[in-house]
């Protein structure tokens, strides 16, 4: 058994998909070792942070954009919360169950 938790390495792996969708071509491209650089850094700092960062790196000063940013973290935060909340498991496993007896049914 590692020392790892394999739960924040699925959530990284899913992060990473965001960037670096699995139907995009890009193994062999600088494009996907940037994509997944900027996973690795969202995940760590944080989504605000990590792009306050990078515009403060580039001299690029634009309150609209932080506020955006800031609007986007929230919102992803909140989704993470709702997610994780007994109602919406409960939803998730209903929803797959129907989905089984469905594909069950017609065939």
């Amino acid at each position: 058994m590692n020392p790892y938790n394999s739960n924040s390495n699925k959530s990284l792996n899913k992060s990473v998909t965001r960037y670096a969708p699995k139907h995009k071509h890009l193994s062999s491209s600088q494009t996907k070792f940037v994509r997944i650089a900027i996973t690795v850094g969202v995940y760590n700092k944080g989504f605000l942070n990590y792009w306050s960062k990078v515009f403060e790196n580039c001299h690029f000063h634009d309150e609209i954009l932080i506020e955006y940013l800031t609007y986007v973290g929230r919102k992803d935060r909140l989704k993470k919360q709702r997610q994780k909340s007994s109602e919406a498991k409960t939803k998730r496993v209903y929803e797959w169950q129907s989905k089984l007896k469905h594909e069950i049914y017609n065939q």
